[in-house]
């Protein structure tokens, strides 16, 4: 139908496919190859998206653990996701003040719920924090006194806060009877963002804050065109951007997001509302290409592996 006279079926296949997703992909990755350009152009429009939302889309899993100490819970978890999960829980003494005590018992009934929906849960629920991993696939969880006052799942991802962190600068350098030192100010919001071992985090870029609220509903984002107070660009104003982003190109299960505020009200007591993107790159596969048979008979010759040489 995509190839049909008239615009309008045309467009009303190509909205059909696209609400159809997963079960379009096979027949769109034929499309792509049809003789008809109209065909192939529409195909290649839906197609990327659809893939995009296959890839990132997280796993649902059921769990039901009922009156189990937290080891257990722990370990029927990563039976169910197939993740490695370790902890420093110490399973035999007396609970961190104010947490559940290891001995207590947990009873949990997950239906449908990604890894991170369940996992955070527990989390909250035990006093566990996620900890960074060290390039591997394991997810490490510790116990602590303190743990993330807000946290929240975004589909494949968790993200849990961190802190406000305030610079205030007064220059003495410059400043003379007539004129005062210059003062500046900034304040940002770091957390940190959670992938699962299935796609780890290989990168980040920075993050797109798209909006920002105090609790008297005044807007928090900087204000653009305003780079010329403070050091390296005063993020009260300037792009709406973090100031810092990273990866190595190491695999990553935790990655810190730092992000930029402008002033809130005199009123204000507390950030409302943040809404923003943070741009990743996902490691999606990882294969063994054999260069040559026996390393020691290679010497002089070449070979093309995948287009490349």
């Amino acid at each position: 139908e995509m190839g049909a006279r008239g615009s309008e079926e045309r467009d009303r296949a190509e909205r059909k496919l696209a609400a159809a997703g997963d079960a379009a992909i096979p027949y769109l990755r034929q499309a792509v190859q049809h003789a008809d350009p109209e065909v192939r152009k529409r195909a290649l429009r839906i197609l990327p998206g659809l893939e995009h939302a296959r890839l990132v889309a997280p796993r649902r899993f059921n769990l039901k653990v009922a009156d189990q100490p937290l080891e257990s819970v722990l370990a029927s978890l990563a039976k169910a996701t197939g993740y490695r999960i370790d902890s420093n829980r110490p399973w035999g003494v007396a609970a961190p003040p104010g947490k559940v005590n290891p001995k207590a018992r947990y009873t949990y009934d997950f239906k449908g719920a990604t890894f991170w929906e369940m996992a955070d849960r527990i989390c909250r629920d035990a006093g566990l924090v996620v900890q960074p991993s060290y390039g591997d696939d394991v997810i490490r969880l510790h116990s602590s006194t303190a743990v993330p006052l807000f946290t929240g799942v975004s589909g494949y991802f968790r993200y849990a806060s961190g802190n406000f962190q305030m610079y205030r600068n007064v220059d003495l350098s410059a400043a003379d009877a007539a004129t005062p030192p210059a003062r500046t100010e900034s304040l940002s919001f770091n957390f940190t963002l959670n992938a699962e071992p299935r796609l780890p985090i290989l990168g980040s870029s920075e993050a797109q804050l798209e909006a920002a609220f105090d609790d008297q509903k005044k807007s928090m984002l900087p204000a653009p065109g305003q780079n010329e107070e403070g050091p390296m660009g005063n993020p009260w104003g300037g792009p709406v951007v973090t100031r810092r982003h990273g990866g190595s190109g190491q695999k990553q299960l935790v990655v810190n997001v730092s992000v930029p505020l402008g002033k809130a009200s005199p009123e204000a007591r507390a950030l409302k509302l943040l809404r923003g993107t943070v741009p990743v790159t996902l490691l999606v596969e990882q294969r063994v290409l054999e260069v040559h048979g026996d390393i020691q008979k290679a010497g002089g010759k070449k070979r093309e592996l995948e287009g490349i040489e």
